[in-house]
């Protein structure tokens, strides 16, 4: 079932395993992204979910004047529905993976699972092994 999508990303859920999986493509834009995770944030807020999937693979540009959005208002949401386990795949581009390890550092504190990936095939292995 498709979640929220917009021209950035595009987010479905997966009513068995209570995954969401969440693809961003093409050049990072900040207020496609802002309004795709208000629209996710309360999907997140309004069911149960286990885990997720965040495909960060094949966008470019950076996403680091989200983050304090992510921190502040979007983990919240995501806490609020229980989720144990998230996995990021990102490219092998420094910063990107540098603004993964600070998404990681938010779930930590927020007691939510999370590695980093190179491949959506081992996100999805280590997933599905653990839900």
């Amino acid at each position: 079932m498709i979640i929220t999508e917009n021209k950035l990303a595009i987010s479905t859920f997966n009513e068995e395993f209570r995954l969401v999986r969440s693809t961003f493509s093409g050049r990072f834009d900040v207020t496609l992204a802002i309004d795709h995770l208000e629209e996710l944030g309360e999907f997140y807020f309004n069911n149960k979910v286990n885990a997720s999937i965040v495909d960060l693979s094949n966008v470019y540009g950076s996403y680091a004047k989200v983050l304090e959005y992510v921190k502040t208002t979007f983990l919240p949401k995501t806490k609020a529905s229980g989720i144990k386990w998230k996995a990021y795949v990102v490219s092998d581009d420094v910063i990107v993976a540098y603004l993964s390890s600070k998404l990681v550092e938010g779930d930590e504190h927020n007691k939510i699972l999370s590695k980093v990936f190179s491949q959506i095939k081992d996100a999805e292995k280590w997933v599905t092994s653990i839900i």
